[in-house]
């Protein structure tokens, strides 16, 4: 069901590290072993701020579905039901399913959807037979269900 999944987050230098380390808990597995790593760039923000861009892309389906399953198992009850409710809105018309976790409540470990800007992005590309939306929406279901 998942073909790849994409994982980013915005930080800055003093939590580069840290940021890091949370964004490494969202997958299930090493990710030398498998041959992947942490993309990092660099750009400026307001008054020349250093933004750090830390992300994760997962192109073999078999990791992405792993990867995907171990978020959902993450997270919190409320959390959960949140995403159930909001399935539809979350699922874009190219098969896009998009999910937010708060940066700060993840820096302490908690997997908690927020619709802050201060978040970890998810990106995870549906396949679902037949391909249509409304069978992506069920199976999605499937996995959210409170």
């Amino acid at each position: 069901m998942i073909n790849n999944i994409f994982i980013s987050v915005f930080t800055d230098k003093e939590n580069a590290e840290k940021t890091e380390d949370a964004l490494k808990k969202f997958v299930p597995f090493n990710l030398e072993e498998k041959k992947l790593k942490i993309d990092t760039k660099r750009s400026s923000g307001f008054g020349e701020k250093e933004i750090i861009v830390k992300s994760i892309e997962i192109n073999k389906m078999q990791l992405a579905k792993k990867t995907f399953e171990h978020i959902t198992a993450m997270l919190d009850e409320n959390s959960r039901i949140v995403i159930f409710n909001t399935i539809e809105s979350r699922l874009s018309d190219d098969f896009h399913f998009f999910i937010r976790l708060d940066k700060i409540k993840m820096l302490e470990g908690e997997a908690v959807v927020t619709d802050s800007g201060d978040c970890f992005h998810i990106k995870a590309s549906i396949t679902s037979f037949p391909q249509k939306k409304e069978s992506a929406i069920e199976e999605l279901r499937e996995l959210f269900v409170p």
